[in-house]
Order: structure tokens, then C-alpha cells, then sequence
């Protein structure tokens, strides 16, 4: 993959974990304190309904950890001229 497209997607990736973390930080309704009627087609609010209110507020913080992580990586390590 060119060196071009590996920068994208990271820095998409980042943003879009930024933009998670923004939206815990937030509180956005939608994103860490659905309606539980929700649930059948939102996983946010199954989350909420099966495992407890702070549920889709700690996996939408670790899931913005994890893709900033995961974007960092693509831009690091995907850089790297292939040998």
C-alpha cells in the first residue's frame, strides 16, 4: 500500500477515536446514554440494557483508545519500505 494511503487511513482513524473520546467527554446522548428501547438495533443501548448504565461509556472510551492506538500504528509502522 503506498505510503499516502497508510497517512489517510491513520489519520482518519485518529479522528475518528478523537471524536469518540469527544463524545464520552460530552456525555452525547447517543453515544453513552441511549433510550433502552433502543436495543434491538442499536448496540449502545443493548450494551446499556444487559450490562449497565456506564457500559457504552467505557467501551466507547476504549474503542477511541484503541483506534487512535491503531492509528498511530498505521502511520508509524506503515511508513516503512517493504524489504
Amino acid at each position: 500500500m503506498p505510503r499516502s494511503m497508510n497517512y489517510f487511513f491513520g489519520i482518519l482513524t485518529i479522528l475518528f477515536g478523537g471524536f469518540l473520546l469527544l463524545g464520552v467527554k460530552q456525555k452525547w446522548r447517543w453515544l453513552v446514554d441511549p433510550p433502552e428501547d433502543w436495543s434491538p438495533f442499536y448496540s449502545q443501548a443493548f450494551l446499556k440494557e444487559n450490562f449497565g448504565p456506564n457500559a457504552p461509556r467505557t467501551l466507547a472510551r476504549c474503542l477511541g483508545i484503541g483506534l487512535i492506538a491503531l492509528g498511530i500504528a498505521f502511520i508509524v509502522f506503515g511508513s516503512r519500505p517493504s524489504p
